[in-house]
């Protein structure tokens, strides 16, 4: 007599668990093939992406769609391919597709910051900006986002164009936290302070954005601005001889007068 283990022979024990071990390696395979199928799709994308990038950079839109398509067609359910299709749609002005495939990245990839800002900021060139907002949002509270200072920004310019000076100055104020030397930021919030007679915090603004080495006849002229509200003649002299040596045929400059 064969000797048991729980009632079934030894030999046929060996050959259930002989079959399980075989069953478990086929169904490894698929496993496996589908980790390194997807790491050629991911490498296809990337590739693909990143030359659509540098296209689209030298204005080469032929070129940049071309690599797009190859992008999409390795993986329609790249976040980052949709992107890329996104933005070069936008720039096509094919305003319903840049639409659809932004939405496809945003949805394929809702940790992808990158595709929730620029679809918020395609949504705010429409028109959208209530919109917008959320997707600015969504940008901006992924930690791992190197531009969340950027996104806020974003946020606070698109809806200076509502014009929502309180709310734009709350997102202005929120891109600071992120980078105390977001320079647009810092502008804006000397133009919106200046506008409330807000004169000094205008001027500190001011001289935080100077002080990041930006510089615009904008913010020259808005200085010149500032100072005379303050009664400080002389720096607004030398504001306004900067404006005119730097930007001498801006509209800016040609509103300046020295006496």
């Amino acid at each position: 007599m064969h000797s048991t283990v729980s009632g079934k022979p030894r030999s046929a024990l060996i050959v259930l668990l002989v079959s399980a071990l075989l069953l478990g390696a086929c169904g490894s395979k698929p496993s496996e093939q589908k980790k390194r199928d997807q790491a050629a799709k991911d490498k296809l994308v990337i590739t693909n992406v990143r030359l659509a990038g540098i296209y689209l950079q030298r204005g080469q839109l032929n070129f940049a769609k071309e690599k797009a398509d190859k992008a999409i067609e390795a993986d329609p359910s790249s976040s980052m391919a949709n992107n890329m299709m996104g933005i070069l749609s936008w720039r096509l002005k094919e305003y319903d597709n840049a639409d659809r495939y932004f939405r496809r990245a945003v949805r394929y990839g809702p940790d992808n910051a990158l595709a929730a800002n620029n679809y918020g900021a395609f949504l705010c060139d429409m028109g959208k900006i209530d919109d917008s907002l959320e997707y600015f949002d969504r940008a901006a509270e992924n930690p791992y986002y190197e531009k969340r200072s950027g996104a806020m920004t974003n946020a606070g310019r698109c809806l200076m164009k509502k014009p929502d000076r309180q709310k734009a100055e709350t997102y202005f104020r929120r891109a600071l936290k992120y980078n105390a030397n977001e320079a647009e930021a810092l502008y804006y919030l000397a133009q919106i302070s200046y506008d409330t007679n807000r004169t000094l915090t205008a001027r500190g603004f001011l001289e935080r954005y100077f002080a990041t080495g930006s510089q615009s006849a904008e913010s020259l002229y808005l200085a010149v601005r500032v100072e005379n509200a303050m009664g400080n003649k002389r720096l607004a002299i030398r504001y306004a001889r900067r404006l005119k040596d730097q930007y001498p045929t801006s509209p800016e400059a040609s509103r300046v007068k020295i006496r």
